[in-house]
Formats: C-alpha cells, sequence, structure tokens
C-alpha cells in the first residue's frame, strides 16, 4: 500500500507561512508558578510546582566531564547536578 506524501508548500499555501501565530492564553495571577507553593505536592499542581528552571555559570572544562560522565552513565544533566548538590549540602549539614 502506497503511503500518503507529505503535503508540499504549494497545497498548504505559502502565504501560511508567514501568518502570525496565535497568541497563547495568558494564565490568570493565581495560575502563575511563581503564587505556587514551594513544597506542593503532585495533586498540587504536579512537577512544575516543586521544580523551577535554574540558570548558573560552569567552567566550560567542568561541563566538558559532566556532559562526558552523563552521556556514559545514561543520566541527565539535572539529575547529576542536583544529585550532586544534594550530596554537597548534606556534607555540609543543610
Amino acid at each position: 500500500m502506497a503511503q500518503a506524501k507529505r503535503p508540499t508548500l504549494d497545497s498548504i499555501g505559502v502565504s501560511n507561512l508567514f501568518q502570525p501565530s496565535p497568541a497563547p492564553p495568558v494564565p490568570s495571577p493565581q495560575e502563575t508558578p511563581r503564587n505556587l507553593p514551594a513544597t506542593g505536592s503532585a495533586s498540587a499542581g504536579g512537577w512544575e510546582a516543586t521544580h523551577r528552571r535554574r540558570t548558573f555559570h560552569c567552567e566550560n572544562a567542568v561541563w566538558d566531564r559532566l556532559v562526558a560522565w552523563c552521556a556514559e552513565n545514561g543520566v541527565s544533566h539535572s539529575a547529576a547536578i542536583t544529585q550532586a548538590l544534594e550530596v554537597f549540602l548534606k556534607d555540609r549539614g543543610r
């Protein structure tokens, strides 16, 4: 059985590529992540209630070592960093 071809720009219409996307809905203040409790449970908002995106600076050489270790062990960068921070803080009584 022949597979259906993917649509071409001619069939879709090139002009559709240049139309603005609809604006995403704006959450009400009570739905924003900042207003969720810091110790939220899975039923109180799920993963987003207990996690936040973090940004930090890291030496390239250290990051390269982390990437290599994660690839060898099948661990995500986030999991490795989180586990390392947990051990670091536990060792220091925090």
